[in-house]
């Protein structure tokens, strides 16, 4: 069989399944819709695999990268679904070869894409701005000076809005689709931070969020708010009690103007112990609340019933005697979701695997949560690499 022939009968599937529960029978997975999309060999040569992205109501994008073989250009395949997978447009965009996607982002029915040359640090940023609803685009150029690494990507009706570092410092670059100009946000400063979050909302206004340590040495959370314009508004310093460190946050703006902030909270390095909440008033006025994760209900649900209530029952008896036990996890925040009257804040614990790949006598040793480095064959001999991440719950 050619290679021509063989690709020919692969294809990109997207399924929409859904459970069906019949009476007096179990529960069947029933196919309902789907789209083929044929790979193959053509004139550009073999393209990427498809990649999507939602967009809420609008159903989704499916792009993928096919290379010009004889050209300086690769091309950008798209295809807009609808909720029900039926194409309602389809449309190619030229990219020089040296891009690379750097971020892709939806926002106010626009798909924009972000590029970056992949062979130099520096250099500018390229734009596609794409509207959903035709298929149109336009492509902006971003002038760049400085080389740092971008890592967030956010977009408003007025700008977009690129995140990143410079010498482990962070900053984040400024560019208004009206004047087609760029710069830097003021009110960041020159020492090491984190950025926890780029957040946007519907007038245009802008939340940045940057984790970085207070006079004293300890992490405290930096709330920038800005205009539509790239103003800074003001800045709100949330600081830790006496003993703890705000590790990371994430905000939402309610309705009144005021903020929450939650995320996580530890006493050294990047361990958490538990989840702190923040409410903070338009005068930038806050209180903070801490959450031990042992006086969370269902946090230890992931793991077996019997070590679950042993864990429980040491809890229990340190409160008994006005002791908290310490957990240690490394966590993951996303987005605070509305739900109704309330919020709900999303996670991921997770922790660091390593193993000895050069010595089959030695045995995996990982890093668990709440534990010190163990290693499970009782010698520290061999070399020990970082093996990826292990997620718990």
């Amino acid at each position: 069989m050619s290679t021509g022939s063989a690709w020919s009968r692969v294809f990109f599937l997207i399924n929409v399944l859904f459970l069906s529960i019949l009476p007096g029978a179990q529960a069947q997975i029933l196919q309902t819709e789907r789209i083929e999309v044929p790979i193959s060999e053509n004139e550009f040569g073999i393209a990427e695999k498809f990649k999507a992205i939602g967009l809420e109501d609008n159903g989704l994008i499916v792009y993928r990268r096919i290379p010009g073989l004889a050209s300086s250009e690769d091309q950008l395949e798209m295809i807009k679904l609808d909720t029900a997978l039926k194409a309602d447009w389809k449309g190619y965009i030229s990219v020089p070869k040296n891009l690379k996607i750097a971020h892709v982002q939806y926002s106010n029915n626009l798909f924009c894409i972000l590029f970056k040359d992949q062979y130099l640090l520096g250099g500018d940023f390229h734009i596609v701005v794409v509207r959903v609803s035709n298929g149109k685009s336009t492509a902006y150029t971003i002038k760049n000076l400085i080389p740092f690494n971008s890592t967030e990507f956010v977009i408003t009706p007025q700008a977009a809005l690129i995140g990143g570092y410079f010498n482990y410092r962070p900053l984040v670059l400024y560019f208004s689709f009206t004047t087609q100009t760029s710069k830097i946000l003021p009110g960041f400063f020159n020492e090491l931070g984190e950025l926890n979050q780029l957040k946007t909302y519907p007038d245009g206004s802008l939340d940045v969020i940057v984790c970085a340590k207070n006079p004293e040495k300890r992490k405290s959370l930096w709330i920038k708010n800005y205009d539509s314009q790239g103003e800074l508004i003001k800045t709100t310093i949330l600081e830790p009690q006496q003993g703890k460190q705000l590790l990371f946050g994430r905000s939402v703006k309610l309705a009144n103007g005021d903020q929450i902030v939650a995320g996580v909270y530890g006493r050294f390095g990047d361990y958490s112990r538990g989840i702190f909440l923040a409410g903070v008033s338009q005068a930038g006025e806050y209180a903070i609340r801490y959450y031990n994760f042992g006086d969370l209900h269902n946090f230890f649900s992931y793991m077996k019933l019997r070590k679950q209530k042993r864990i429980k029952n040491k809890v229990e008896r340190r409160n008994e005697h006005g002791r908290k036990v310490k957990f240690n996890y490394r966590f993951l925040i996303h987005d605070l979701i509305p739900y109704e009257d309330q919020y709900i804040m999303t996670g991921e614990a997770f922790y660091p695997h390593y193993t000895y790949p050069n010595n089959s006598f030695y045995r995996t040793r990982s890093f668990y949560p709440s534990t010190s480095f163990t290693n499970m064959a009782g010698s520290s001999r061999g070399d020990l690499v970082f093996d990826g991440y292990q997620y718990t719950h």
